[in-house]
């Protein structure tokens, strides 16, 4: 995968799936406590939603709360669940943004190789000034 978009704008769903097994399976972590930090986060607005909704089709458990308040329930618990859709869907592209950037982008073999070759002969400073402009060859 490039990280430019290529001709072929097609989703590829089972190279998409690789990427995102094999970005799990190096950071395992990151994405769990991303999910429950989502579930956290979550459950008020899940709990907001239920209790609007369920008001405002007059069940008799909730009744004890004001009507007044039972839309803005139903509505905040709504835009609730959307933001952390959208987290989600974050996530996932981050972790594609991840899985594309390979190793040759950031440090392309022939600026390695330069480097080494100017570290080889003495010449560091040189070496240091590749590195952080590459353009100056």
């Amino acid at each position: 995968m490039a990280l430019t978009p290529s001709s072929d704008s097609q989703l590829h769903v089972l190279q998409a799936v690789e990427d995102g097994w094999a970005a799990f399976c190096r950071a395992p972590w990151a994405f769990l406590l991303f999910e429950a930090l989502s579930a956290v986060i979550l459950l008020p607005f899940a709990a907001l939603a239920a209790v609007g909704g369920a008001r405002l089709a007059n069940l008799d458990e909730v009744m004890a709360v004001h009507p007044t308040g039972a839309l803005p329930a139903l509505i905040v618990g709504i835009i609730g669940y959307v933001i952390v859709a959208i987290s989600v869907v974050a996530l996932a592209v981050g972790a594609a943004q991840f899985a594309m950037i390979r190793r040759g982008t950031l440090l392309p073999r022939a600026l390695i190789d330069a480097c080494r070759r100017e570290v080889q002969a003495g010449r560091v400073q040189r070496a240091i000034e590749l590195c952080r402009d590459p353009a100056r060859t």
